[in-house]
């Protein structure tokens, strides 16, 4: 399963991608951690799942969500 976590503040990445490696009976997820919202919406990747902060400073979370 393809991942992506937006959030602005790098602590909170790395702590959600860590609950979902340790809590999950299913392996095999690739998680991509983006803390710039344009970089994310940059990259066109096709993601199964993306967990997305809704206060950034660069762009609103509902403005990516809009773009996805």
């Amino acid at each position: 399963m393809k991942v992506a976590i937006i959030d602005d503040e790098t602590i909170i990445l790395d702590k959600i991608k860590t609950i979902i490696l340790e809590n999950t009976l299913i392996s095999g997820f690739d998680i991509d951690l983006y803390s710039n919202p344009l970089t994310f919406l940059n990259h066109k990747q096709n993601y199964d799942l993306v967990l997305l902060d809704l206060k950034m400073p660069e762009i609103h979370g509902f403005n990516v969500a809009k773009q996805l």
